[in-house]
């Protein structure tokens, strides 16, 4: 007999329900959280600026040389470049030479040359994926990253970018309902101010690395070159408690909507349905994480990210691209054809 909704739980647990018991519930959660990295992902590569800039979880260093792998974080671009196959840029300070030896537009693949005056690093690369190397900038060594952003016929869109200016990070957070093995009982909201905590500390740590204060302390307005995002998912189990923590330290609080994630559980019902396979197996297959997942055709909106915290102020009707777009400064597009 299914278990009387709650409003405190959230929709996404009862659509589940008759696919989960207390052993799997936890796989499913990861899961369900895979799928609302995917949903993020999706809707900021919306934008271009925002896209260019991007970076999948990579370790960055706060203040207290912790490292922290946050899911999302956009790095200031040194040069951004449309580039013929066959062709190569240079970037004068540091010293950089890019060249595009192939691409392939079916495959969505490039490979690229990078030579810098330590060596030359051959690397192939998917859309939307990026590697590092060092270079000696102003007598130390630094990292940057090469970007292919975009593969169109015999041009591919490639972005640098620096790795000691970091411009926002956005950490996706999940908590779901937890089942009790004596009873029907479901508990909402035990995790969240576990995550509130963590995700605050981990802003704090950008902060006093990126902006020298914390937001607590930064006067209203003033200018921050360094932004943090808490994007939590199942939004009925956040409290105001939970909420006012994480305004205190991350700069901009959304809400994923549930709604989302089960629209997009049902686009994959459809597709099993087509393949004439078992839903929830092929749910499980279809999402493999949020950098591998292939792409598809499911569609992510302004409306699936409602902003909970600050409530009040100029920001308090932006959309996430808008704030996040906000942070990038602005830059030129160079075309480079092949001689």
């Amino acid at each position: 007999m299914p278990i009387e909704h709650d409003p405190r739980i959230s929709e996404i647990f009862y659509y589940f329900e008759k696919h989960t018991n207390i052993k799997s519930g936890r796989t499913v959660g990861r899961k369900i959280g895979v799928v609302q990295e995917i949903i993020i992902k999706k809707f900021l590569l919306t934008d271009t600026n925002i896209r260019d800039c991007l970076i999948y979880e990579p370790k960055l260093r706060g203040k207290s040389g912790a490292t922290h792998k946050v899911e999302f974080v956009l790095f200031s671009p040194i040069v951004v470049a449309n580039v013929e196959e066959g062709a190569d840029f240079r970037i004068l300070d540091p010293s950089v030479k890019v060249t595009l030896r192939k691409c392939d537009t079916k495959l969505q693949t490039a490979h690229i040359s990078v030579l810098t005056g330590e060596k030359i690093t051959n690397k192939t690369l998917k859309i939307e994926q990026a590697f590092h190397f060092v270079v000696v900038w102003d007598g130390i060594p630094r990292i940057l990253f090469v970007k292919l952003v975009q593969v169109n016929g015999n041009k591919c869109r490639i972005s640098i970018l620096n790795s000691a200016l970091p411009l926002a990070s956005l950490e996706s957070k999940r908590v779901g309902a937890q089942r009790f093995s004596s009873s029907t009982k479901l508990g909402s909201g035990i995790q969240t101010i576990e995550k509130a905590k963590q995700t605050s500390l981990v802003a704090i740590d950008f902060d006093l690395q990126f902006n020298a204060s914390m937001l607590a302390s930064s006067p209203f307005g003033s200018l921050r070159p360094f932004r943090s995002f808490a994007l939590l998912g199942n939004g009925v189990h956040w409290t105001d408690h939970d909420l006012s923590v994480l305004q205190t330290y991350v700069d901009y609080t959304f809400q994923v909507g549930d709604e989302a994630i089960i629209r997009y559980a049902e686009f994959v019902r459809v597709l099993a349905k087509g393949e004439e396979q078992p839903f929830f197996h092929y749910f499980m297959k279809y999402f493999h994480g949020m950098t591998v997942t292939p792409p598809d055709a499911f569609v992510v909106t302004k409306d699936d990210f409602l902003l909970l915290r600050p409530t009040k102020g100029p920001y308090a009707k932006s959309t996430l691209i808008d704030l996040v777009r906000a942070q990038i400064p602005k830059y030129t597009i160079e075309e480079v054809k092949r001689k």
